[in-house]
């Protein structure tokens, strides 16, 4: 009689097949497991700054639409004490006079002002290299300036007889009484009030374009405003102020003798007027790419 084989597992191949399939999920456990990345960034710090209130410099350019050119026709340092920077020489605030824009800016459409000024990297910055920038004139203008009038003068033979202001070169005056006035022995008549609120209360408007290069071993920066066509009528309005040999007389130090010369025979003297604005000019550059 045959003996029968009994089918026998060794217990080692059940626990090999146990810790290949550990094995097997361990493994597919970190092939699926998320990788994190940890980076960490640092830009470098880029801070540029007005230069020298000496070397800011106002000029009338004629630009040839065509060609993209500019040509200086009348250039003059601005005096510094008309010249004020602002935060930390980030933006500047320069004072001028109306008769050095009025005429030559009204003469023609293609006349604007032009303002230099020498830029600086900071000593604060890491980066030192200003990208140059080319003002394209051919292009619309993507940026308004708006220039506040601060004051109204009055002059006689080159004597101020009357200074006219607002406390709040921002602020819109409804009334004359309401306004800064040097003398108010000096009597005007409403029209004359109403023209000069007028002159201040509205700031006078320009399409700007910006320019940088390098001149020597300086970066200038350049604004080019160009009025709009509401100002331009504004710059070349009139203003009809009459004032009396009396209140003349007997309310300032203007000599008697100039009144005469200045005046006519209905005993009313001609006066001169100007006009003080505000320019408030932010830095705006890029750094080189």
């Amino acid at each position: 009689m045959r003996k029968s084989k009994r089918n026998r597992n060794p217990l080692w191949l059940t626990l090999f097949l146990i810790v290949c399939l550990c094995a097997m999920g361990t493994a597919y456990a970190a092939w699926t497991q998320p990788l994190k990345v940890m980076q960490s960034l640092k830009s470098g710090n880029f801070s540029i700054e007005f230069d020298s209130k000496e070397d800011i410099q106002f000029s009338i350019v004629r630009i040839d639409y065509d060609d993209n050119e500019i040509e200086i026709e009348k250039s003059e340092r601005i005096k510094r004490n008309n010249i004020e920077f602002e935060n930390d020489n980030k933006s500047v605030k320069i004072k001028l006079d109306n008769e050095l824009m009025a005429k030559d800016l009204t003469a023609s459409n293609d006349r604007v002002i032009m303002l230099n000024y020498p830029i600086m990297v900071d000593a604060n910055s890491s980066v030192d290299s200003i990208f140059p920038l080319k003002a394209d004139f051919k292009s619309d203008s993507k940026e308004t300036l708006e220039v506040i009038p601060l004051s109204l003068k009055i002059s006689v033979d080159n004597n101020d007889v009357l200074i006219v202001k607002k406390e709040d070169p921002q602020q819109v005056v409804d009334n004359y009484d309401d306004l800064n006035i040097s003398n108010k022995n000096i009597v005007l008549d409403e029209d004359a009030q109403n023209e000069i609120l007028a002159m201040l209360n509205v700031p006078l408007e320009f399409e700007t374009y910006r320019q940088i290069e390098a001149v020597e071993d300086k970066k200038i920066g350049t604004i080019f405003l160009k009025p709009k066509s509401s100002s331009i009528n504004r710059l070349e309005k009139e203003i009809s102020i009459t004032l009396s040999y009396d209140d003349l007389i007997n309310n300032t130090q203007v000599d008697r003798d100039s009144i005469i010369t200045n005046g006519d025979s209905t005993g009313n003297c001609s006066a001169r007027i100007s006009i003080e604005y505000l320019f408030s000019i932010p830095l705006i550059v890029e750094q080189s790419r």
